[in-house]
């Protein structure tokens, strides 16, 4: 017999562990919330540059942490090769076509381009085994796109704006970066 109740494993056990995971979550949020316009103020920085200084960061915190807590480097640092590629893959490649669509196509435009990463997730995880696409996905990811179709070009017709196709082309680069990093992380 199969029971209802999920295992104790996934569910938080105190009142304060769901506090905690709710804080996590929305610091996420607001952090990613974020990323769009510090980086328009980033200015003239390259992108790589840009990309760099960000992980750079947030290694040295993460490391500071780490340290803080006690816990040892060298287990942090003993993934597998393809693991590691998976992760450069994803992350960084994302964030540095991130940074250069933002130079070239308009913030609000580009960050929305992007944001398609979770429609092609759900199309991209019906490839994996077990999985298949079903009309309601079909369905979901073509409402998805026909919301950005329609915030980006305010209702009216669609026009390609050809001065900013570099940033569209990075915007989407983003878009197919994140959703299979997403899918091959499963």
């Amino acid at each position: 017999m199969v029971s209802a109740r999920p295992s104790t494993e996934t569910v938080p056990r105190h009142r304060s562990d769901v506090l905690r995971a709710t804080l996590i979550g929305a610091t996420a949020v607001g952090l990613w919330s974020t990323l769009p316009t510090l980086s328009t103020f980033a200015g003239t920085v390259p992108p790589f540059q840009l990309t760099a200084m960000a992980f750079a960061i947030a290694f040295a915190a993460a490391v500071a942490r780490w340290l803080v807590v006690g816990k040892t480097l060298r287990r942090r640092f003993a993934w597998p090769p393809r693991a590691w590629l998976l992760g450069l893959y994803g992350l960084f490649g994302y964030h540095f076509c991130y940074f250069i669509a933002l130079r070239h196509a308009p913030p609000a435009e580009a960050s929305l381009i992007n944001h398609l990463w979770p429609v092609l997730i759900v199309v991209l995880s019906s490839l994996l085994p077990g999985e298949r696409l079903r009309w309601w996905h079909v369905a979901g990811a073509l409402a998805g796109l026909a919301g950005a179709i329609l915030l980006v070009t305010g209702g009216g017709r669609v026009a390609f704006q050809a001065e900013y196709a570099t940033g569209y082309g990075y915007a989407i680069a983003c878009a197919l970066i994140w959703s299979t990093y997403t899918v091959l992380n499963r």
